[in-house]
């Protein structure tokens, strides 16, 4: 408990610095959401690719892009690290401390902007909630929320940095994640006949139970994984 104390007063510091960008945060968030007000009447008649994508990158990446420009990931000759994690590892704490405010900071950010979008696009989407009632509403929602954490923990893992990727390595890495996502998706709408936020709402509506286990089990494992990843990179890279 002790340690997450600590992680929230060192977040706080990033977050408090940074309070003028959830003003923005919040107005992207409203924005995204009606453009799914807009774009879902007919995704759910016939869903398409384009919007699968953009989802995907709200409960993912989006996030860490969002952040303050001070607080992103810099380069250092071929390396790139997270500003505040080198500050943090100058001082006399842990790195299950550090890990674990950078965490606190990924989900200050996460959470209120996809509740909002999610919130926006359901209240003013009639044709969504003739096909999501209120209670599968919910089960649609801790899905994408735990896909956030076991997916979207990778960018807040990434505040370690590394001190071996290379300009060209990252560039592959990065093409090869981008790669095996399009590919995946080409498998959902070829197998399913259908787009990755249909074939949630489905899930949603059909087997709430079993997606909500599957969804937390999923979140606790993926948090844990990229919480210890993050520990061993803040371990093994040379900040200095």
């Amino acid at each position: 408990m002790e340690h997450w104390s600590q992680a929230l007063r060192f977040a706080l510091f990033e977050l408090k610095a940074s309070k003028w960008k959830f003003i923005f945060v919040v107005i992207f968030s409203i924005f995204m959401g009606f453009s799914f007000v807009f774009s879902m009447p007919e995704y759910l008649k016939r869903p398409f690719f384009v919007s699968d994508v953009l989802f995907i990158l709200l409960f993912s990446a989006m996030t860490v892009w969002l952040r303050a420009s001070a607080f992103q990931l810099k380069g250092k000759g071929e390396n790139f690290y997270s500003p505040t994690v080198v500050l943090l590892k100058q001082l006399p704490i842990t790195s299950s401390v550090i890990a674990k405010s950078r965490f606190i900071v990924y989900f200050a950010y996460a959470i209120p902007m996809q509740s909002i979008i999610l919130i926006t696009m359901y209240i003013f989407t009639p044709a969504l909630q003739d096909v999501l009632p209120m209670e599968s509403f919910i089960n649609f929602c801790i899905i994408w929320f735990a896909f956030s954490v076991y997916v979207g923990g990778i960018f807040a893992a990434s505040d370690a940095g590394t001190n071996e990727a290379s300009p060209m390595k990252t560039f592959i890495y990065i093409t090869s994640m981008i790669i095996i996502g399009a590919i995946i998706l080409y498998l959902i709408y070829a197998i399913f006949n259908t787009g990755i936020i249909m074939l949630t709402i489905r899930f949603a509506n059909n087997w709430p139970l079993l997606s909500i286990i599957i969804s937390v089990l999923l979140a606790v494992i993926g948090y844990f994984y990229w919480y210890n990843e993050m520990k061993k990179m803040l371990r093994g890279t040379d900040y200095y």
